[in-house]
């Protein structure tokens, strides 16, 4: 069996098998051709391109497309102001939409009924 040193995740050189060296690059390729993408979006008058993950690209996509609807909608109510000031202003949407959402998420009514229910519940099982 041949060894010969190698170069290993971690960055220290190994003396170590073929078999074990031929496994750690085709992991380390494999994760990296699997797992990332480079995707090219256009948001505003920018391309942007960008890498995420394989089981992402729709939804970074889909939030493009909503980008761009909402900066053609302030271009439209508001010409003439400019892409950084659009821009501005559909981060700034978006983001009171974001802490709405959030204060929107409740979920005091539903711990209330559920431990109603689990009291009813442990009471006729006695």
């Amino acid at each position: 069996m041949f060894k010969f040193w190698c170069f290993t995740p971690m960055r220290v050189y190994a003396l170590c098998e073929w078999s074990i060296f031929f496994n750690i690059i085709t992991a380390q390729y494999n994760m990296a051709v699997s797992d990332k993408l480079v995707i090219q979006l256009l948001i505003g008058s920018h391309m942007q391109q960008i890498t995420v993950r394989r089981d992402q690209e729709e939804i970074f996509r889909k939030a493009a497309l909503l980008i761009n609807e909402r900066l053609n909608k302030y271009k439209t109510a508001y010409p003439n102001q400019g892409d950084a000031k659009y821009m501005s202003i559909a981060l700034l949407d978006f983001a009171v939409k974001s802490l709405q959402l959030e204060q929107n998420v409740d979920t005091e009514p539903y711990n209330k009924s559920i431990e109603s229910l689990t009291k009813e519940i442990e009471e006729l099982l006695k």
